[in-house]
């Protein structure tokens, strides 16, 4: 990481995820949310772009790997933020610039295209990072995810906030990892667990470089996002 940098932070449209992550995510940082279908992980990223592009006034680049990226859900927060202006939500959506690939190829291409960009994009998501890859033979696997891992770290350096998300293996006693967890942890800055438990989402932060490793809190999916379980769903208004 730079030295001597001015660090940006980013949002999450969630005050309890704000507050145990010391503020929000940072410009300059690696980070992984993994955990089962249906924890959350796709809705909580639609939620960090809106809010990204509405609070700090900024492009987010969303990489769409699995065809799961919804404007409908992006809509129904910012109704969560009663913007009645119909121009500042055309600037919000348009400033929320949505990559949809088709395959490893149209992904790795997606990603060599923003780090050539001559501008810094402050917040990148990439929705899942292991979809094209999980089912290669080890070897493969191994070589195409640290290619993409490099990639990404390009990007990070100039500047940007890299949000990815991940799928989850089963580790012994049926604990969960992320797919590729061991060539991952060397890129990443912050690793997030979400467990589902019926309809409560139980958020770990697992590792994280500045000491706020174990926090932990417990949050819903709502009609207008993810937060916190007896959080007011007007914080961001």
């Amino acid at each position: 990481m730079q030295e001597n940098v001015v660090f940006q932070t980013i949002p999450t449209g969630s005050k309890l995820l704000d507050n145990m992550l010391g503020g929000g995510f940072l410009s300059y940082t690696i980070n992984e949310i993994y955990g089962e279908a249906g924890s959350g992980k796709t809705i909580l990223l639609h939620q960090i772009a809106l809010i990204c592009s509405y609070k700090l006034n900024s492009k987010v680049f969303f990489i769409d790997n699995d065809g799961t990226f919804r404007i409908e859900n992006i809509i129904k927060i910012i109704k969560r933020l009663r913007l009645n202006d119909e121009n500042s939500v055309k600037s919000i959506l348009n400033r929320i610039i949505v990559a949809k690939t088709l395959s490893l190829n149209d992904f790795k291409d997606k990603l060599e295209i923003i780090a050539m960009l001559n501008e810094m994009i402050p917040l990148v998501i990439i929705d899942p990072i292991t979809y094209y890859i999980r089912s290669l033979p080890r070897k493969e696997f191994e070589n195409e995810l640290k290619n993409i891992m490099f990639k990404i770290k390009q990007i990070c350096d100039k500047g940007s906030c890299i949000i990815f998300s991940n799928q989850v293996t089963f580790k012994d006693n049926d604990k969960l990892k992320p797919v590729g967890n061991y060539l991952i942890e060397d890129f990443i800055h912050r690793r997030i667990l979400l467990k589902k438990n019926n309809s409560i989402i139980q958020c770990i932060i697992e590792l994280a470089e500045n000491k706020i490793e174990n926090r932990r809190g417990m949050f819903r999916i709502t009609d207008v996002g993810f937060i916190g379980l007896k959080e007011k769903v007007s914080y961001y208004e």
